[in-house]
């Protein structure tokens, strides 16, 4: 079985974690304290409550993958995507890229 570090739910995806589940993925949630919904959370195998935008959630992320050793970083959260580049960069896992992500992020 496959796990997913997963960034944020966002606003208006109240089942992502239960779609992500129902493709037989196990979850660990990661989300921003102001934004936690302990419905939307409910399927998450593990559930984290903190600011994974800081610099410190890299090391973090680190001791998390050492206990989880999850197999990929996701978001689908604008405040997150950025973060789960940065992670999958940083554990050699496929995903978008930073420079694509900033890009996607400037609106102008």
């Amino acid at each position: 079985m496959k796990t997913i570090l997963l960034l944020g739910t966002g606003i208006s995806s109240p089942d992502v974690v239960a779609r992500l589940k129902s493709l037989g993925l196990k979850i660990i949630l990661v989300e921003l304290p102001h934004l936690f919904d302990r419905e939307k959370a409910a399927s998450a195998d593990k559930i984290i409550i903190t600011d994974y935008r800081k610099e410190s959630f890299c090391e973090f992320a680190a001791c998390l993958r050492e206990a989880w050793a999850f197999d990929a970083v996701l978001s689908i959260t604008e405040a997150g995507v950025a973060a789960a580049a940065r992670l999958n960069k940083q554990f050699g896992m496929r995903g978008s890229d930073e420079h694509s992500i900033a890009c996607l992020n400037d609106k102008a």
